[in-house]
């Protein structure tokens, strides 16, 4: 699973007097092969290093061959070099346009 990331809190002015502690949003970042346990950066490394493909990465170290779920992931990874990476509600063949329009 992905790594909890803090987030800057968020603090509601209202309700300050009442707690005077901020609250504090979390999310998760998706920065791996959860079956196979490979970070995208390794696999950003990897493909950069080697010149390897998805399907290399995929016979290297079994990423994405698993549930699967991680391939869109590591498809955005590999054109973005971007590691840590939102839950995507999307379908997988949107993947290709948004990655296409990621600002690197």
């Amino acid at each position: 699973m992905g790594r909890f990331v803090r987030i800057a809190p968020i603090v509601d002015e209202r309700r300050r007097e009442k707690n005077p502690r901020p609250e504090k949003e979390w999310m998760v970042a998706v920065n791996r092969c959860v079956c196979h346990e490979v970070t995208f950066a390794e696999l950003i490394e990897m493909a950069r290093r080697d010149h390897m493909t998805l399907a290399d990465l995929q016979k290297a170290t079994g990423c994405g061959t698993g549930c699967g779920t991680c391939v869109p992931y590591i498809e955005i990874a590999l054109r973005t070099g971007i590691a840590d990476l939102p839950i995507l509600n999307i379908s997988r063949e949107r993947t290709e346009t948004i990655s296409d329009k990621a600002d690197c």
